[in-house]
């Protein structure tokens, strides 16, 4: 089986507590081995052409990350590209953490295609920011290590922190209305080829085992969107939920 894009979300721990946060109120919780495990044990998985790294805050679980890393060495898995967006804290310098993503971009098909992105919002600390980012730089020469811009420039999505405290921004254009905000950012799976692929979309894997349609929900909003849990079901039960991306959330 190909996956085109596979997304672990391998915390919901996080160290910082943003206003505008689409996930909601962080929570004591990280991928376990096991559900790691079963994803592989129950489907033929070959190849993942873009894997991402989520949370949370994914540089507080270096040992998920390992864990993903092991897993793929062990198996002979093909990745192409990784991906992944850290909020530039103190963690960085966890070398636990630096030695599991050294591991996972040891994997990896495209380095040059790969990207670390640091989260640069007013919620964030820019001089700590900047200060990951070339020391990012000095260790990671194969990868982009990229600054996310101010929040203005991108559209808030109405999930989690921000739908709680309405948050606005410099250009409140860029606020996603309540009633529509589910249709602006629904993600398919793609076209599913029975259990030899799952192209031109997302699998989005969260810290406790369940496939969600998107990975712009928050953890509530996820409760609600749950398909198939890879700790029991193989990734073919998908089609039963073909029209999950239909309804209205």
């Amino acid at each position: 089986m190909n996956i085109d894009t596979l997304i672990f979300e391998v915390t919901r721990r996080c160290n910082f507590k943003c206003d505008h946060c689409l996930r909601g109120k962080a929570r004591n919780k990280d991928m376990s081995e096991e559900v790691i495990n079963k994803i592989f044990q129950l489907n033929d998985i070959t190849s993942i052409n873009r894997l991402c790294i989520g949370g949370g805050e994914p540089s507080l679980a270096p040992h998920v990350i390992g864990h993903i890393a092991n897993t793929l060495r062990n198996r002979g898995i093909y990745v192409g590209s990784l991906e992944m967006t850290i909020n530039g804290g103190p963690a960085l310098r966890n070398q636990t953490f630096i030695d599991a993503l050294d591991s996972l971009l040891y994997l990896v098909d495209y380095a040059d295609e790969s990207y670390i992105a640091i989260s640069n919002t007013p919620w964030h600390d820019y001089q700590q920011d900047y200060d990951a980012i070339n020391w990012f730089k000095d260790h990671f020469h194969q990868v982009d290590i990229e600054k996310r811009g101010r929040l203005q420039e991108y559209h808030l999505k109405y999930e989690g922190m921000a739908a709680e405290n309405y948050i606005t921004c410099d250009a409140p254009e860029n606020i996603i209305p309540k009633d529509i905000f589910s249709i602006q950012f629904k993600e398919r799976f793609g076209e599913y080829d029975g259990i030899d692929s799952i192209n031109d979309g997302n699998l989005y894997i969260n810290a406790n085992g369940w496939v969600i349609p998107g990975c712009d929900f928050s953890y509530e909003h996820q409760e609600r969107l749950k398909t198939i849990n890879v700790l029991r079901d193989s990734l073919d039960k998908l089609a039963e939920f073909s029209d999950i991306y239909e309804q209205s959330y």
